[in-house]
């Protein structure tokens, strides 16, 4: 009887473990360097995106299908220079907590960090949080910020906040 306990305890905890395991993982191993990885995951397309009216508009004036975090983050960042109006910059900020919410239904769960200074370090992390493996984007910076990087944090903590919010239901 002790046996089959065991045996049957064992197999839930690796079936637990393999669980918890993040899928993004195994194909940012499979990448050399850091910048293939970090671009990977801010490249991660997500066709099946819902679409509405401004969201059709704003993908023509962007040329951009806005299906993967770099395609909200870049416009966004820059929405001054491209006269985004503020609904636009709406648009894209909800586009981005869909992606997020993607990003979490596939369980890749990821967060991005910046950390700038004098040393600043860009490349894949890995957390645990909540019994979950995160995947942590640092995306490095200098010293100074000015306005358009202190937008793209914004529209990177829409995402980040989303994601915090799906791995704790």
């Amino acid at each position: 009887m002790k046996k089959v306990f065991y045996s049957l305890l064992l197999i839930l905890l690796s079936l637990s473990s393999k669980a918890q395991e993040n899928p993004l993982l195994q194909k940012l191993s499979e990448l050399e360097g850091s910048e293939k990885q970090v671009n990977y995951v801010l490249n991660l397309d997500f066709p099946e995106l819902q679409e509405n009216e401004v969201i059709i508009k704003l993908k023509e004036k962007l040329n951009s299908d806005l299906n993967s975090v770099i395609d909200c983050v870049i416009p966004y960042k820059i929405s001054e220079s491209l006269k985004l109006t503020n609904e636009e910059k709406q648009e894209l900020k909800k586009r981005i907590s869909k992606i997020a919410e993607k990003f979490s239904e596939s369980e890749y769960y990821t967060i991005f960090e910046f950390s700038g200074g004098y040393a600043p370090i860009f490349g894949i992390n890995i957390k645990n949080v909540k019994n979950k493996q995160i995947v942590v984007v640092m995306l490095g910076r200098d010293c100074t910020k000015d306005q358009t990087e202190l937008k793209a944090e914004e529209i990177y903590t829409v995402f980040n906040d989303r994601m915090d919010e799906l791995m704790n239901k």
